[in-house]
């Protein structure tokens, strides 16, 4: 594995695009590139091949949008997978709760290692599909949790999720694109979900043409 050390071109650019969060979570953050490129080969965590390109469509994605946010939150990371956004928000929000769900043993596995070796004592990991999940599940450690996808289902999937979930939920945040998210404003009205938006603007190294990043917001309406 790499050393997360200062010499590499990605700390540089963790540096330089990062300057207000902290050296040690700076260091972290590679720490835990480096741990998913490892496994990757066991259990497919990602398509980025390098160091350089999980940090540039991955890593500074999931931190700009935390960025964005104005509150911080309780937050239940569904399919979490390679723990994305979720080990990377709860590595710059170290005080907020935080729990990464994964139907999956293998992908489980991988975020209790994750949780270990970059001592994420405010996260818990937790093996179990979202419509099974239930509130004696969930550590009691928050009233209330906010939810959050990164690459989880389709639109129209997504919202079956939402109304069969078994446990309370305030806000549900989607990574999306300006495509995706007209096709929740179709879709979610006629199932009890009011479509809401915040946009943030992404690092330079991955504009995407200068395109904002896209957080769909979800909210029940009855």
């Amino acid at each position: 594995m790499n050393s997360p050390g200062q010499s590499s071109g990605e700390w540089n650019l963790l540096e330089k695009l990062l300057p207000n969060v902290p050296r040690g979570t700076r260091e972290d953050l590679l720490r835990y590139t480096d741990l998913v490129l490892a496994w990757n080969s066991k259990i497919n965590l990602t398509g980025a091949k390098s160091r350089q390109e999980f940090v540039e469509e991955h890593i500074l994605d999931c931190v700009a949008a935390s960025q964005a946010l104005s509150e911080k939150f309780s937050f239940l990371d569904v399919g979490s997978g390679a723990g994305l956004p979720g080990v990377v928000w709860a590595l710059l929000n170290p005080s907020s709760p935080a729990v990464l769900l994964d139907a999956s043993l293998k992908r489980t596995a991988f975020l209790q290692r994750l949780r270990s070796e970059l001592d994420l004592k405010n996260t818990h990991v937790v093996a179990k599909r979202f419509e099974e999940l239930s509130e004696k599940d969930l550590p009691a450690v928050a009233r209330t949790w906010d939810l959050v996808s990164r690459g989880t289902a389709t639109p129209r999937d997504l919202l079956r999720l939402a109304r069969r979930g078994q446990i309370p939920w305030r806000l549900w945040y989607v990574f999306s694109n300006e495509k995706i998210h007209a096709e929740y404003l179709t879709q979610a009205p006629p199932l009890g979900v009011e479509v809401g938006k915040i946009t943030y603007r992404r690092f330079s190294r991955q504009d995407e043409a200068g395109r904002p990043g896209i957080l769909t917001l979800l909210r029940k309406t009855e």
